[in-house]
């Protein structure tokens, strides 16, 4: 029958992820409770079935051909689809509609959020999404709480102290660079190639090199520091601010900012966006997701999957 043929195909896909993991068709067996040679005519059936080879086969293991690392990463896909969707409606036939917690730190608010929400709603319209924005660092104690499923921030605000890599996972998403916010007024406006020496006179407004008494020194505002000090020069702190905060003091003609890249899609009043040309590493900021290894919201999986998908420009 027509369900029969589904099991045996899902059977076989989840074989050959057993044997790309375990790397020799015996601990895959083992590992499926099942004897080895039916495995091996399982994986043949299917290498016959794609047209393809998925494996190298030795004496003593196998490895992936070029074909089969191609496969395992749809297959993979197509796997936890298929859990998620089992979830899904298990859920939705007991009446839980869903409900999904997101935080996100300003900048992301305004590139990512905006680019998946829309596409989560599409795919999943039952489901009620809560977002906050929220300070990077203090997303990591959020989703530890569970007040958030989710969490949308830099690699430079994980809160050391709170971050636990056993208990978290955090994966990057995508790389973005530092703009300067001058007032649009200023002189270098009109400039069109700008680095960072060409600020050396400038009053700087920084991040707060500390959230709080207890928190942890602010990677971004050592950022700042360390590129213009690879410049050639140490910057003149007009003061530190957060980062709202700073917009507001560049858009009153108080002085200039180095901001991270996305914040440049607000058009902000007053304001005028410009990229650096220096290609110094301090000037990258990498933005990504943090969520709980153990939240088993069925939902969760459909908004990494689609954060993953998305690919920002800069």
């Amino acid at each position: 029958s027509r369900n029969l043929e589904d099991n045996l195909t899902l059977r076989r896909f989840q074989q050959f992820v057993a044997v790309a993991e375990e790397k020799q068709f015996l601990r895959a067996a083992k590992r499926l409770n099942m004897a080895q040679p039916p495995l091996s005519n399982a994986i043949q059936s299917l290498e016959e079935e794609l047209g393809v080879q998925l494996f190298i086969r030795n004496s003593r293991s196998v490895e992936l051909s070029d074909a089969g690392v191609a496969f395992l990463a749809e297959i993979r896909l197509a796997l936890s689809q298929v859990d998620f969707a089992k979830t899904v409606a298990n859920r939705i036939a007991q009446g839980f509609l869903g409900h999904l917690k997101i935080a996100s730190i300003f900048s992301s608010s305004v590139s990512l959020i905006p680019e998946i929400l829309p596409q989560f709603r599409n795919k999943f319209p039952d489901i009620n999404l809560e977002l906050q924005v929220m300070p990077g660092d203090e997303q990591c104690t959020a989703i530890s709480e569970g007040i958030v499923d989710i969490g949308f921030l830099r690699k430079d605000q994980l809160n050391l102290t709170t971050f636990d890599s056993e208990k978290l996972t955090f994966e990057p998403l995508w790389m973005d660079r530092m703009i300067v916010a001058l007032p649009k007024n200023h002189c270098l406006t009109k400039s069109k190639k700008l680095n960072l020496l060409q600020l050396k006179d400038e009053s700087f407004i920084l991040p707060l090199s500390r959230r709080g008494r207890n928190s942890t020194a602010s990677v971004f505002h050592s950022q700042i520091l360390n590129a213009c000090k690879e410049s050639g020069f140490m910057p003149k702190i007009l003061q530190e601010a957060p980062l709202r905060s700073m917009i507001s003091l560049v858009s009153g003609e108080l002085g200039i900012a180095l901001l991270p890249g996305p914040l440049k899609k607000l058009g902000w009043p007053g304001i005028t966006f410009k990229t650096l040309s220096d290609d110094s590493p301090f000037l990258q900021l990498e933005f990504g997701m943090a969520w709980l290894k153990k939240n088993q919201s069925p939902f969760l999986p459909g908004i990494i999957n689609l954060a993953r998908k998305t690919k920002l420009t800069s």
